[in-house]
């Protein structure tokens, strides 16, 4: 940097704190000894319980709520959110249906804000103060969807919700949540809400050195978000992705390795980027 120069902020967030126990573990190390300095837990879960006590124990990592109407089953009843839901009772596990379901006004709004709502609450309730919202699959960046985050980010004092913008990587979907965040910015504003301007490890995970090298050296903004998925994986993890499948297994470890080394603060120090947490100011 040069004299003067006003550094860059990164928020390195890691999603997925309560999936196992192994990837909370790993998330705590990416962040003692490494540059991760967010996380976003599950509400529900499998190891909510297990996030919560190393959360309170590791004051310094910022803790938000990661919502999820995608996967697994959600925090209220199931006959209280039924339109979320497949015949199972759990939910949709795809994308593009849930997609589907929200562009065609088949999901329940009311049922989506009272599920979201539930998982903050549920997080408040353990003595967790969340610093910010984001989603699984990104799924929260419909804006209808969005609509009803921003709403309980407002409500519960959360200022911080990830938008998307990656336009350097040319793939359909960072394409796709970029577009629909230019729309939620408006929200943001309204509301009185904060974003980072830049996402970065959306359309590419720091699996190695030179991958978050790369990364760090995109053109992007002052206040920047690398999202990320550490984790360790271990007869536990594959166990719960036998029913919660899973596609990050392969690159969850690869990820640890790299953002706990020590080369990873000297290429964000080089990169002219300066480590923190948006989400606590």
């Amino acid at each position: 940097m040069s004299g003067g120069a006003t550094p860059r902020r990164l928020t390195v967030n890691a999603d997925d704190f309560g999936w196992s126990k192994s990837v909370n573990r790993g998330i705590i190390e990416t962040h003692v000894n490494g540059i991760v300095t967010a996380t976003s837990i599950l509400a529900a879960g499998t190891d909510f319980d297990d996030a919560v006590e190393l959360a309170r124990a590791t004051p310094s990592l910022e803790i938000g709520v990661h919502l999820n109407f995608y996967r697994g089953t959600p925090v209220l009843p199931a006959d209280k959110v039924r339109s979320l839901l497949g015949e199972d009772g759990r939910f949709l596990g795809s994308w593009k249906t849930i997609v589907g379901r929200l562009a065609t006004g088949r999901f329940d709004m009311l049922e989506l804000e009272a599920e979201l709502r539930a998982a903050i609450e549920r997080v408040l309730s353990v003595g967790i103060t969340p610093g910010h919202l984001n989603s699984e699959k990104h799924l929260h960046l419909w804006p209808s969807a969005f609509a009803v985050v921003a709403k309980l980010a407002e409500e519960f004092a959360i200022s911080r919700v990830r938008l998307v913008h990656e336009s350097s990587h040319p793939r359909p979907v960072p394409l796709a949540l970029s577009a629909f965040s230019a729309i939620d910015a408006r929200q943001v504003r309204s509301r009185g809400l904060s974003a980072p301007d830049a996402t970065i490890g959306v359309g590419m995970a720091p699996t190695t050195t030179d991958a978050l090298e790369r990364l760090l050296a995109e053109p992007a903004g002052r206040d920047v978000e690398l999202v990320v998925h550490p984790g360790h994986v271990d007869e536990e993890f594959r166990e719960i992705g036998r029913t919660l499948p899973n596609r990050l297994e392969c690159s969850r470890e690869e990820e640890l390795a790299v953002l706990a080394s020590p080369q990873a603060r000297e290429l964000v120090t080089r990169a002219g980027y300066v480590l923190g947490s948006a989400g606590r100011e």
